[in-house]
């Protein structure tokens, strides 16, 4: 039964996190910025020591980063609560579902077991 919960949790949580991407993809969309200019900017503010990346961040670049992260850690929290409710709804407490995670991940056996589940 516990194996059925877990499954049916990752199930959840797969869908939660395509969900989750695709929102992170309009909100970089919704400011004209790519993932590799993002990234590009993200890299500089993580490390102002690095050489500026080419072309040079405008100040409208950096506003429209800001806004990106601003509204990517408001995503974050949101996809976070969503997984809390599916484990919630599964009766699974955060903690053994990485307990059963870490054993699915060493034990070839159980893997099998939850795989099977996630295809029905």
């Amino acid at each position: 039964a516990e194996v059925e919960k877990f499954a049916s949790t990752v199930k959840q949580f797969q869908t939660i996190q395509k969900d989750a991407q695709a929102q992170a993809k309009q909100i970089l969309d919704s400011e004209q910025l790519t993932v590799e200019r993002f990234n590009q900017i993200q890299q500089s503010q993580q490390n102002p020591q690095a050489p500026q990346p080419t072309p040079p961040i405008t100040p409208q670049e950096k506003q429209k980063y800001d806004r990106v992260v601003s509204k990517l850690e408001e995503l974050r929290q949101s996809t976070r609560q969503k997984m809390d409710q599916a484990l919630q709804s599964e009766g699974i407490e955060r903690e053994r579902f990485s307990q059963i995670l870490a054993q699915v991940r060493q034990d070839a056996e159980l893997r099998a077991r939850v795989e099977a589940s996630l295809k029905q």
